[in-house]
């Protein structure tokens, strides 16, 4: 994040109005804006940033441990948010788990929804926010658990979106 280290400017000109035929310099005055921006500052530093949102597509099978495309990510908190709904029913019913694995203190930990049994395309799951703590550079994965019994297989969809939280605002 950029810091905003320099006043901000009085001196100089923002821009020119045309007042009377001339033009006529327009000053910002910071007595009155700098407060304001350097609240914004602390805001936006204090936010947390969306790092990636994966789509998985259409889907009618388990997926293994798989990998989230992320750069290489400090020790630190993070959000991760999950949202998953069955596109198509299966024919006698069908169960849905969402895992979320990642290292803490050399423990792998893993955050899952519950299984989402309901067998209709109108099915979701519940809210699955969590923070988690991550160890520097180890990999943020997820995984789904299938079932589905009948002729017809159940389809579904997922979203995992990811966001870095600041620990600490200067």
């Amino acid at each position: 994040m950029a810091e905003l280290t320099n006043p901000l400017p009085s001196e100089a000109p923002l821009g020119y109005a045309k007042i009377g035929g001339r033009d006529v310099p327009i000053y910002l005055d910071t007595e009155a804006w700098e407060p304001f921006f350097r609240s914004l500052k602390t805001r936006i530093e204090g936010s947390p940033e969306r790092l990636t949102i994966v789509d998985t597509g259409e889907l009618e099978a388990s997926v293994g441990t798989t990998p989230l495309e992320l750069p290489a990510l400090p020790t630190g908190l993070y959000r991760i948010s999950v949202y998953a709904r069955i596109t198509r029913a299966a024919t006698t019913s069908s169960s849905l788990t969402v895992s979320i694995h990642h290292t803490d203190g050399g423990a792998n930990p893993t955050k899952a929804t519950a299984a989402m049994t309901g067998n209709t395309t109108a099915t979701t799951n519940d809210p699955f926010v969590h923070l988690i703590h991550i160890d520097e550079d180890t990999a943020l994965s997820y995984s789904t658990t299938y079932v589905s019994v009948g002729a017809t297989p159940m389809k579904y969809r997922v979203f995992i979106v990811v966001e870095a939280v600041p620990e600490s605002v200067s």
